[in-house]
């Protein structure tokens, strides 16, 4: 019985030690992003493209499981909204995920004041931009 107690004890201070001292993961900003070896950057920003895209998928979906047409959904839900200006833009250039990934970079290097926003931000405004600019 003093043998579970103490490790129920040791496990609950574990516990309580490792989400005390947890840094949530999407708290990644500019200045992480930098520090990042080329690969690991390129990676993220797949990752950030990745994911917008698959909203299109979930607008797709909503269809047929929810009963809405895209249109309805889009009313609702602003994320998909949001994200389709730069995956259709991304899609519509045949940007390669180098590319993506080298217009992010370039935004990075010449806005160090922007290092301080989380990537997913600065992702999108890199992209924007450069789609504003075609």
């Amino acid at each position: 019985m003093r043998t579970t107690l103490v490790w129920a004890v040791l496990l609950a201070v574990g516990a309580w030690v490792l989400l005390a001292t947890a840094q949530p993961l999407w708290a990644l900003d500019g200045n992480e992003w930098m520090r990042f070896p080329g690969h690991e950057k390129r990676a993220y920003v797949m990752g950030v493209v990745d994911t917008w895209q698959m909203i299109k998928t979930v607008v797709r979906e909503s269809e047929k499981d929810l009963g809405m047409s895209s249109e309805d959904f889009l009313k609702v839900d602003f994320t998909a909204t949001f994200y389709s200006e730069v995956t259709s833009c991304v899609n519509e250039a045949g940007m390669s995920y180098d590319q993506i990934s080298g217009i992010v970079e370039t935004y990075m290097k010449e806005r160090r004041e922007q290092w301080q926003y989380s990537m997913p931000s600065n992702v999108w405004s890199a992209l924007t931009e450069s789609c504003r600019n075609r």
